[in-house]
């Protein structure tokens, strides 16, 4: 692997640049014979990235002042078939003073954690929730109820005078048409490494859910609705889930992995860096990994569609194509 490839998947990994500008820097090092690349757009941003603690999401990332000399060399290789263009994504990434340290220190210690339960008895006509977390985890697990249980796990680190807050920090319910969205009072000015907020969600199995985080992990299990859909999107955590039974499953992580042992009608997996398993019996399947390894086993009823660019794919599905 070129050393150009390799800052670019650093880069992932500490949260500077989305899973599209990924994309976006890997097919540019790839050698190419069309003289005139075709215009680079930004992503749409999504309601997620646009209010709430979706503004401390996007602030997340640590420091890369440190990567200034490897980026020179990177943008040399890339502006070559990119132009001007690229060379202002660069700036814009990596303009000194610009990030935010979202990475927490090996050395960082945490003050002993608080954890605080709610429940929510849910509306007639709800179908679906909502809930951003760029603070921790979000555990998903469905049952056979009428009530949304939640179990909050808080932490600050030692010293920061911040204990007095976790008191506040609550979780409060937007209603939204069908949809509920969760979202976390109590944190405002609360950057990732000031504060731990680890979510457990017990929720009515026949939801709809959308969990988003920033390089947390998201876990969802025990899901039960044949017209449902189910989206998970993390920049750098993991996505886990087991024994989801929806119509859409849509999960994407830019350097974690994914794991999925469901059945489900339509599926896709997305990553650049991880690795992702996928077992169970679906209809139809889309996985795509730019350099890890792609494991895919069990019973497709149409197609299954696996994508890499230089990792590897183990495949031994029963049917299928």
């Amino acid at each position: 692997m070129s050393e150009a490839r390799k800052l670019v998947l650093k880069l992932i990994q500490e949260n500077r640049i989305s899973l599209e500008e990924a994309e976006v820097l890997l097919d540019a090092l790839v050698p190419t014979k069309v003289a005139e690349p075709p215009p680079l757009e930004r992503p749409p941003a999504s309601e997620f990235l646009r209010t709430g603690p979706e503004q401390v999401m996007r602030q997340a990332g640590p420091k890369v002042e440190q990567f200034m000399g490897s980026i020179n060399t990177l943008i040399d290789s890339v502006a070559s078939q990119w132009g001007p263009a690229i060379e202002k994504r660069f700036d814009r990434w990596f303009q000194p003073g610009s990030t935010s340290s979202a990475g927490e220190s090996s050395t960082h210690e945490w003050d002993a954690p608080q954890t605080t339960s709610q429940t929510f008895d849910l509306d007639v006509g709800v179908q679906r929730l909502f809930c951003a977390n760029p603070w921790g985890d979000i555990v998903a697990t469905g049952y056979d109820g009428t009530t949304l249980q939640l179990e909050s796990v808080k932490r600050v680190p030692s010293g920061s005078g911040l204990a007095e807050r976790l008191e506040q920090i609550i979780w409060r319910v937007h209603p939204d048409g069908e949809t509920w969205r969760l979202i976390a009072e109590g944190t405002e000015g609360l950057k990732p490494e000031q504060l731990r907020l680890h979510l457990a969600i017990r929720v009515p199995r026949h939801l709809s859910l959308e969990l988003q985080s920033t390089r947390f992990d998201l876990n969802v299990s025990a899901i039960n609705q044949a017209d449902g859909e189910c989206r998970l999107q993390t920049q750098s955590g993991d996505l886990l889930l087991d024994q989801v039974t929806v119509k859409t499953i849509h999960g994407e992580t830019a350097s974690g992995n994914i794991k999925a042992l469901q059945n489900s009608e339509h599926l896709y997996l997305r990553t650049v860096s991880g690795n992702i398993t996928l077992e169970g019996a679906l209809i139809d399947a889309h996985v795509q990994s730019q350099s890890g390894t792609l494991r895919l086993s069990g019973a497709v009823a149409q197609r299954c569609k696996a994508e890499t660019v230089s990792g590897d794919i183990q495949m031994g599905l029963v049917a299928g194509q």
